[in-house]
């Protein structure tokens, strides 16, 4: 009994292995299969205590086996009577019509071959019909060599009939057969109604003038001579065809619905032993039935199990806490208990989609008389009978939970204060929290894998290959075991390979830890690994390590985003962003940080509307891809950014209509969202900017040798959705014709040393002087200088990075363009003006005024002013020595 709880008890804990290890012991010494684990006490307690012993069911069994089987037989039979043979009938009678007509046309070309004799004057005119007449009266064919071709003319008069020659010359128009056809008359309207045409009636059998059967003649008009030819054939013959095609299929049914009978005899003697089988395990069960019951009734924890989402079984005590009767709760959903804020409501989604298992949850569980409590949610998935579904169970707790929802008049101060507190977190990488591989040697087993995980305490563990170096080929976690060892109840000595993940999910270790949460939460993982520069694998996050960001304010901004069902909500979701970016400056954060907030949140907001666009028309005939170009394509987007962007697709004629129609509904849908146009946008809408693979290769090689003019932005780009591989092969054919093209980098050379720093030969700020924008400097532009200098030196030296900050890190790291000392003074220049330019956006919401890039350096501090003289003389130098650099 102390066994049984120790593994009771282990196996409630989030480090699910202790319990594999106990499993596996007991199973070696033959006493598993008398020990029931803690949710199939409850499991099955709540199933028995609601089952009856049923009886053979034999009504049930003829309704769903046997009668489905005799409509089958029958509906089988009549398709043969009622579709099968009828068809077939209309078959021969067209065979037999076409053949008709096929004779009596050779018949034709006989008279047309005389008459062409007598017009040549070979033979007389008489000699031609007599003739005509002597070939046509000896001609036969058919089965008994008894069919035949006769003669008549337009005023029904018999001019030859084989069989019956005391016609011959005879008028036969009153010639009638036993239905009072008035078969020659009726010859003569078809001949000269239609030319030629069929007619049934009845006749004599072949030269048996006792016998009258149905005929089918087939006539046509000679009207050269005014003759009317014709023949015909007997139905009997197609009677005979259709008997006997008949009789073949009575008897291929006959066998059929034999062979169906035997196999439903073997279904009635399986199902009677089965029931029998049935009805004996149901006896067996009712001696524990009680016991169990008494188990679940005396837990203190309330306990719901829901079977195929529709059966809904729970205990006195969660009765009690919500004041229903167990029947009352059978008849509602879970839905209808727990309260249906946003996170429960994933939760359940979860469960009852069969997704991932959430952890333990708190949540408010909504009683009889509408009074919330406060409870500890602790899920599990089940499968019972053939039945798959999931157990809740509830501890009461006393805490409450209040969430805000809406955004107040002080909304800005509390989110300040939140980042404050968060803020260290935020700017860190993600290997300051990284977590010590644990490794698993592949040549474990289950069992050696779970020993290893619980005695270093941890729920992740690498599986590794050991050579020359080790190698991580996969991991295995505390969910594989639960769900992939214990459920399927593998043989635990199985390799450790056959549960594992592969392959790794992995980020770099220099990753900011807000990234490392919106990953996770894309990918719904509970562990990313982390890879070093050399590409080796330097340690591990959990989810546990980010549950302080879980509800930090970016991340959240982003799940709005994903959820947003219309270009109102992502319109909602963008206007918070000021607000987020003004927190993380008065925060501290570092520019780095803030830029990639700003550049993820747009391309999210770009994502789901190329999601909704596609939602509205239908899924892409080929993969494409929808890139950003410019300070989007770098990663760099303000408050006040532009549509920039583009889209390439694989080539295919078909697909241009598609994707003129897709882009403009996004390039409608960012402007909805809050995307400004104006002249200076790039749209993907536009027949430039959408266009196949090898189009975009055409441009970019006109634009490299100068037959095209030069839009840097186009140097600048980054994918947002779609196919990657499509803008990395842009990128890659970019920089690798751009670095060989010196022409080319000069030209760019020439265009960014039209730009320089406003500051006179003294060393101070010169402000514009224009009607508008009198006594301000545009900030932006010189922000512009840094990151045209950096794309120049980028192309040269083949960086296919887009990002200036990160250009300026390779060009110092990798390729040893700057000194250290160069590289902190020109990336410390860029960051203050950037922090200058951002709160410059922020002040401009606060006063609701439009967004601008000018600054007057008059409303600046005497700080501000000399870090911008000092930022301006630095990129200055930056400018010339680069720009004139050759």
């Amino acid at each position: 009994m102390n066994q049984v709880q120790m593994c009771t008890t282990i196996s409630a804990k989030p480090y699910y292995s202790s319990c594999i290890l106990w499993y596996f012991r007991i199973h070696q010494y033959n006493i598993y299969h008398s020990l029931i684990s803690f949710y199939e006490h409850f499991s099955q307690a709540v199933i028995l205590s609601n089952m009856d012993t049923k009886k053979h069911n034999w009504k049930f069994f003829f309704l769903k086996v046997v009668l489905p089987t005799l409509i089958a037989i029958i509906m089988f039979t009549a398709s043969f009577f009622l579709i099968l043979i009828p068809s077939l009938e209309n078959n021969l009678l067209d065979q037999k019509r076409n053949m008709l007509k096929e004779l009596t046309n050779t018949a034709i070309s006989i008279l047309s071959d005389n008459l062409h004799m007598a017009e040549n004057g070979k033979i007389t005119l008489a000699e031609a019909k007599r003739r005509s007449i002597k070939q046509l009266e000896k001609i036969r064919y058919g089965k008994n060599n008894k069919d035949y071709f006769w003669i008549s003319d337009f005023k029904a008069q018999m001019v030859m009939h084989p069989y019956k020659p005391e016609l011959n010359g005879t008028d036969v128009s009153e010639l009638k057969d036993e239905n009072n056809v008035k078969i020659f008359s009726e010859f003569v309207r078809i001949a000269k109604d239609t030319g030629d045409g069929y007619l049934k009636y009845m006749w004599q059998w072949e030269d048996n003038p006792n016998r009258i059967e149905p005929k089918l003649s087939y006539v046509k008009s000679f009207e050269k001579w005014n003759w009317i030819i014709g023949t015909g054939i007997y139905l009997d013959d197609v009677r005979n065809e259709i008997a006997n095609l008949t009789s073949k299929i009575i008897s291929i049914s006959l066998a059929i619905v034999g062979v169906l009978m035997v196999i439903l005899l073997h279904i009635l003697l399986q199902t009677v032993t089965i029931e029998k089988k049935r009805f004996s395990a149901e006896l067996l069960t009712v001696e524990s039935r009680e016991k169990y019951k008494a188990l679940v009734e005396a837990s203190s924890e309330g306990f719901i199990m829901v079977l195929e989402n529709k059966e809904l079984l729970s205990n006195a005590t969660l009765q009690k806490m919500l004041g229903y009767s167990a029947e009352e709760l059978s008849r509602m959903s879970v839905f209808d208990i727990l309260s249906g804020d946003s996170d429960t409501k994933a939760h359940l989604d979860n469960l009852t989609n069969k997704q991932s298992i959430p952890e333990q949850f708190d949540t408010q569980i909504i009683c009889s008389d509408m009074t919330l409590i406060d409870v500890n949610v602790s899920p599990s998935r089940i499968s019972f009978s053939g039945k798959d579904g999931y157990i809740l169970i509830f501890r009461e707790i006393r805490e409450t939970r209040e969430f805000n929802k809406n955004l107040l008049e002080d909304e800005r101060d509390n989110l300040i204060e939140e980042l404050k507190n968060a803020i260290g977190f935020f700017n860190n990488n993600v290997k300051n929290i990284s977590r010590k591989i644990i490794e698993i040697p592949i040549q474990s087993t289950i069992a050696d894998g779970a020993e290893i995980m619980q005695k270093s305490k941890v729920d992740i563990g690498f599986i590794t290959l050991h050579e020359e170096e080790p190698q991580r080929i996969g991991v295995i976690t505390d969910k594989d075991l639960r769900e992939r060892a214990v459920s399927r109840k593998l043989d635990l000595t199985s390799s450790v390979t056959s549960i594992m993940s592969a392959p790794i999910v992995a980020i770099p270790s220099c990753t900011p830890i807000f990234e490392a949460a919106l990953k996770m939460e894309e990918h719904n993982l509970r562990h990313l690994a982390l890879v070093d520069n050399s590409g080796d694998f330097s340690g591990y996050i959990t989810g546990d390590d980010l549950i302080n960001i879980n509800n930090y304010s970016a991340v959240s901004l982003i799940k709005s985003i994903k959820v947003s069902e219309n270009t109102a909500q992502l319109a909602r979701a963008k206007s918070k962003l000021p607000i987020l970016l003004n927190a993380l400056l008065n925060s501290g954060g570092n520019i780095n940080s803030i830029q990639r907030v700003t550049s993820i949140v747009g391309e999210n907001i770009a994502a789901k509307a190329i999601k909704m666009a596609i939602a509205e028309i239908g899924a892409a005939p080929v993969e494409f891809a929808f890139f950003n170009v410019g300070e989007n394509g770098r990663q760099e987007e303000n408050l006040d950014s532009l549509q920039k962007n583009a889209l390439v697709y694989n080539d295919n004629e078909e697909a241009i209509l598609y994707f003129k129609r897709l882009t403009d509904l996004i390039s409608f849908n960012l402007e909805k969202s809050g995307y400004k146009i104006n002249a200076e946008s790039i749209l993907c809408n536009n027949d430039d900017f959408c266009m196949p693979f090898s189009s975009w290769i055409s441009k970019y090689r006109r634009l490299i040798s100068g037959k095209e003019q030069l839009t840097e932005d186009l140097l600048d780009i980054h994918c947002v959705y779609g196919k990657k591989s499509l803008v990395e092969n842009l990128k890659n054919l970019i920089f690798t014709e751009i670095s060989e093209n010196t022409i080319f980098i000069e030209s760019l050379i020439a265009k960014a040393q039209t730009n320089k720093p406003p500051l006179n030969i003294f060393g101070n700020i010169v402000t514009s002087s224009g009607e508008n924008n009198s006594n301000t400097i545009d900030i932006s532009a010189v922000i512009r200088i840094v990151s045209d200098i950096t794309r120049i030196l980028a192309v040269k030296n083949r960086i296919y990075e887009s990002n200036t900050l990160e250009r300026l890190r390779i060009l110092k790291e990798i390729k040893k363009t700057f000194s250290a000392t160069e590289y902190d003074d020109i990336k410390i220049c860029y960051e203050q003006l950037m922090q200058i330019f951002f709160e410059h956006q922020c002040q401009s919401t606060k006063r609701r005024e439009p967004f601008n890039s000018r600054i007057n350096p008059e409303e600046l501090s005497a700080v501000e002013k000399e870090i911008l003289k000092n930022a301006f003389s630095q990129i200055g130098d930056y400018r010339d020595k680069w720009l004139n650099a050759r």
